[in-house]
């Protein structure tokens, strides 16, 4: 008797428990719907995904998706930057509904939150002056930037810790400060080149701006930067270090929220407008999806 009450017991709070968890997968949705807005977390520095024009408008790929999909679920969409380090934090205490910019998928993040199938392919790369290096190895001892909290952080700090010290790595808040560093690292170099060819002295450098000779990024971001970018004409990308995928991040049991957002995306798919919006930003139908 004892035992079958144990297990009846056992079954109620199982059933509790499912109760609850459908509850909040069940409110995920509706609290979107009943809001009547999308929060979709970005990095406002990623382009081609998400970055500003010169309004100051939220621009790219997972800009015009995730607009799309929010009109598909029959609601206003909200960009909200967030902190690449602390995506997890965002989506839990509801600061974002979904993190959508670029968001490679990982391990890691997998543990940490519900992601979305894949959407689009890439890979992680480094972005160099021509002149300084044609592979990895030729970096050793100089100084890379990387955004921190990226999935290309923890590629150089594990992959690469035996080419790479401590003190050889900046961390960066996003993909355009790495650009940066990387540009007047060029420029310091090549205006001491300038000065040692006219016989002159070499100038020390003593800007206060942040300098790397390499930075790690995506691949997708490095090369849209190369093709629209005059300062870049001399840069270029080398190794392929790590095929990347990208996904849509919701908290951790959010299964309902992204599935609604999965059905919509290959809807778009199915009528041609995902198609479209890929093309319009890659030159090609390069999505995943459908």
């Amino acid at each position: 008797m004892k035992k079958l009450l144990a297990l009846v017991l056992a079954v109620v709070m199982m059933m509790g428990v499912a109760s609850v968890a459908f509850a909040e997968e069940t409110n995920s949705l509706d609290a979107v719907k009943a809001a009547g807005v999308l929060k979709v977390g970005v990095d406002a520095a990623f382009a081609p995904m998400t970055f500003k024009d010169e309004t100051g408008a939220y621009v790219g790929y997972d800009i015009e998706l995730a607009t799309a999909v929010a009109a598909k679920l029959g609601v206003a969409v909200e960009f909200v930057e967030v902190d690449w380090a602390n995506l997890t934090a965002a989506l839990a205490d509801g600061t974002v509904d979904c993190v959508w910019s670029g968001m490679s998928i990982n391990d890691e993040r997998k543990a940490a939150m519900t992601i979305s199938t894949a959407y689009l392919a890439s890979n992680t790369t480094l972005l160099v002056h021509k002149d300084v290096a044609g592979f990895i190895d030729d970096l050793a001892g100089k100084v890379v930037a990387v955004q921190g909290g990226s999935f290309a952080e923890t590629i150089l700090t594990t992959d690469y810790a035996h080419l790479f010290a401590a003190e050889d790595i900046v961390k960066v808040a996003d993909s355009d400060a790495g650009i940066a560093a990387v540009i007047a690292q060029a420029e310091i170099d090549a205006a001491a080149a300038a000065a040692k060819d006219e016989g002159k002295p070499v100038e020390e450098n003593t800007a206060d701006v942040m300098l790397a000779q390499a930075v790690m990024l995506d691949s997708t971001y490095a090369d849209y930067q190369i093709a629209t970018n005059e300062a870049l004409a001399d840069f270029i990308t080398i190794e392929e270090l790590y095929a990347d995928l990208f996904g849509i991040g919701f908290a951790k049991g959010d299964y309902l929220l992204c599935g609604a957002v999965e059905e919509a995306l290959y809807e778009m798919a199915q009528d041609g407008s995902l198609a479209e919006i890929t093309i319009k930003w890659f030159g090609e139908n390069v999505s995943l999806i459908g």
